[in-house]
This record gives structure tokens, C-alpha cells and sequence, in this order.
């Protein structure tokens, strides 16, 4: 296949990708190296089609939301209690070191 050609074919695989939902994470060769075939089978309806509704997933789901939403809390305290000692300390500064 001529150089221009596959350089306008590989374009449309990307543009394609990219509309029917296709991963995101994927490089622009790797894209253009799938055939057609490929980059038309992954759409919204394969996803849901596709997709693992089994109880060990769900559960492994729910584990992994439930890890994510901890970190957030213990990243959210842990800066939050940060910047009030900062605000203290600053704020004893100001007053010269007096503690009310």
C-alpha cells in the first residue's frame, strides 16, 4: 500500500477510534496497526454487550470504589490538618508567639 494511502488509512482508524469509544490510553501506531475489524468492534453497544456483569466482578468493583473513596478521605485529611497547623503556626507567629 502506497506511503499516502496508509498514512490517510491510519488517520481515519484514529478518528474512528476515538468516536466509537475505543481506548483511549491506546498510542496512535497501535491504532493503526488494528485492522478494521478491530477498531469497528468496539463501540458503546459491544462495551455493554461485552462487559462482566458476574457477582466477582462486582464485588471486586465495589472493593476498588470503596479503596478509592478512602484514599480520597485520608488525602482530604491528611491536607486539610496540614494547612490548619500551617494557619496556627502562622497565625502564633503573628501573634508573637502567644498561644491563646
Amino acid at each position: 500500500m502506497p506511503r499516502g494511502r496508509r498514512f490517510f488509512q491510519g488517520g481515519f482508524k484514529v478518528l474512528a477510534n476515538s468516536v466509537l469509544g475505543g481506548s483511549p490510553y491506546a498510542t496512535e501506531r497501535e491504532v493503526m496497526d488494528k485492522d478494521w475489524g478491530q477498531i469497528l468492534a468496539t463501540n458503546p453497544y459491544t462495551n455493554l454487550r461485552d462487559a462482566d456483569y458476574s457477582a466477582e466482578s462486582t464485588l471486586e468493583s465495589a472493593r476498588n470504589t470503596d479503596q478509592a473513596w478512602q484514599q480520597t478521605w485520608d488525602d482530604l485529611n491528611h491536607n486539610v490538618h496540614g494547612k490548619l497547623v500551617d494557619l496556627n503556626h502562622d497565625q502564633d507567629q503573628a501573634d508573637g508567639g502567644e498561644h491563646r
